[in-house]
């Protein structure tokens, strides 16, 4: 079942033949216990398998350059948010950020140059932004930003405080030679 793909799945038995352990594999597995196991070496094997999981849900849902929630999850959240938005009147406010000439970027500081003005705008937004709006990379160098809670005149001047920060950054080329600035342009609705 696709919802859970990230699910770890341990099989538990007293079985020893390794036909059925490769049978368990074959379906999905991603571990055979064998019994008797102790209560001890249960607990880690499966807080082993957790952790794993989650790390791997986390690289799932994640933008790997920037960090930032994924295409994905990012419409997860935006459907998400207006299912509650809906339910419980409140305002929400989604911003639509573009790096502006970024193939420029690209072209003329290298895409190594370009990876990290994305980065840098990616850690601009983290620490301007208030830990309960959701950011996520469109793909490209466009980002969007789900403000719940937020109407849109306020929307609007946090993303213009936000687009004076990120323009006020030097970035480096790759080869440390050439300095340059980067702007975005955004645009900001409410759902009403």
């Amino acid at each position: 079942m696709p919802r859970y793909v990230g699910l770890p799945i341990v099989f538990l038995s007293g079985e020893s033949g390794g036909d059925i352990h490769n049978r368990a594999r074959l379906i999905g597995a991603d571990d055979f216990l064998r019994k008797p196991i102790s209560l001890k070496r249960l607990s880690i094997e499966v807080r082993l398998r957790v952790q794993r999981g989650r790390a791997i849900a986390r690289l799932m849902d994640r933008d790997g350059l920037t960090g930032m929630l994924n295409q994905r999850r990012l419409r997860n959240a935006i459907e998400r948010e207006i299912r509650r938005a809906r339910r419980q009147p409140h305002p929400v406010s989604l911003a639509i950020i573009d790096v502006d000439f970024f193939k420029a970027v690209n072209d003329t500081h290298g895409h190594v140059s370009g990876d990290r003005v994305l980065v840098m705008l990616a850690k601009v937004m983290r620490a301007r932004l208030r830990l309960s709006d959701v950011i996520g990379r469109m793909g490209g160098e466009e980002f969007a930003v789900i403000m719940p809670d937020t109407t849109v005149a306020v929307a609007r001047q946090v993303v213009d405080d936000l687009r004076q920060n990120f323009g006020d950054v030097t970035h480096h080329s790759a080869d440390g030679v050439a300095q340059f600035k980067v702007s975005f342009s955004a645009g900001v609705s409410e759902l009403q």
